[in-house]
């Protein structure tokens, strides 16, 4: 449990275009893998392919009770206590988010994930 503001949590399927919108602001995708603009049919193939996932958790990050960011981790080996994780915002979210959500990625991770 953190004192830190913020908040991580499931991503409910309503979320999904929202999600979609962030991953396709040429602001956000700079910074992406996949930099193509994001079809709805190959955005729900991702979801679908990853919200059944034990080595996949992805979430939303809340601020002032509003969605701001997503957090995800992959490639989760419990054996080896190891993941990667990585996280984007949606556009122009204010400045010192990112470490923010970093300490709860961190505090997840070893909190939850060990």
């Amino acid at each position: 449990m953190t004192d830190m503001p913020g908040l991580l949590r499931e991503i409910k399927e309503s979320e999904l275009e929202l999600i979609r919108g962030w991953r396709n602001d040429p602001e956000t995708k700079k910074y992406m893998y996949n930099r193509h603009i994001i079809t709805e049919d190959e955005h729900l193939n991702w979801w679908k392919g990853i919200k059944e996932r034990d080595d996949t958790k992805q979430f939303i990050f809340e601020y002032k009770f509003k969605p701001i960011g997503v957090v995800s981790f992959s490639q989760i080996d419990i054996i080896n206590s190891n993941a990667f994780w990585a996280f984007y915002l949606k556009p122009n979210a204010p400045n010192g988010i990112g470490s923010l959500i970093e300490f709860h990625a961190i505090n997840y991770a070893f909190s939850n994930l060990d």
